[in-house]
């Protein structure tokens, strides 16, 4: 019965994430974020442009109070930015005019149509000391982020090491034509 919860939770997260996107977005993004009950969704939003932000937090936080925090963003794809590297060196760019100094970066993993890394932030602008997992995954139509959030300095290894997992299973569902 275990299995079949989880696969009834994946599948509603895909469904929800199908749901709110806008209506002609071809592509949808498969991802499993854990057994059933262990997340909540707790903010959604649209983005500018088109787009999803959805952020879910464990069972007993909220989003303005949260120990972890998993925020999956769906945006339609532009020519403003070409690729995850293009997207990693303007968010690089951001980090640093908000908070100088402030952020350290590692970049995990990287193909031509993604990137996953890895930052960590000192206590800045009215914010805790943060790290945080991203998985940057560019479709044809859409540009999907994945983020685990922890606010402390480093992430637990076990935590580490199954979010990288989800994230690296994560994959794009193209859509009908």
């Amino acid at each position: 019965m275990k299995p079949q919860r989880s696969i009834l939770f994946t599948l509603f997260v895909v469904l929800a994430a199908a749901s709110m996107v806008a209506k002609n977005t071809p592509e949808t993004l498969k991802f499993d974020m854990g057994k059933e009950g262990e997340w909540k969704l707790a903010a959604t939003s649209g983005a500018p442009g088109g787009g999803t932000i959805m952020e879910f937090v464990r069972e007993g936080d909220d989003v303005a109070h949260w120990k972890e925090l998993v925020t999956m963003q769906d945006f339609r794809k532009s020519s403003a930015v070409k690729s995850p590297d293009a997207t990693l060196e303007k968010l690089k760019v951001l980090h640093e005019k908000r908070c100088p100094g402030a952020t350290e970066w590692n970049i995990i993993d990287k193909t031509e149509d993604n990137v996953l890394y890895e930052w960590h932030q000192k206590p800045c602008a009215n914010q805790p000391e943060q790290s945080e997992l991203v998985r940057v995954l560019y479709g044809k139509q859409n540009v999907f982020f994945l983020h685990y959030a922890v606010k402390s300095h480093d992430f637990p290894p076990e935590a580490r090491t199954e979010w990288i997992k989800r994230f690296n299973e994560a994959a794009i569902i193209p859509g009908e034509k």
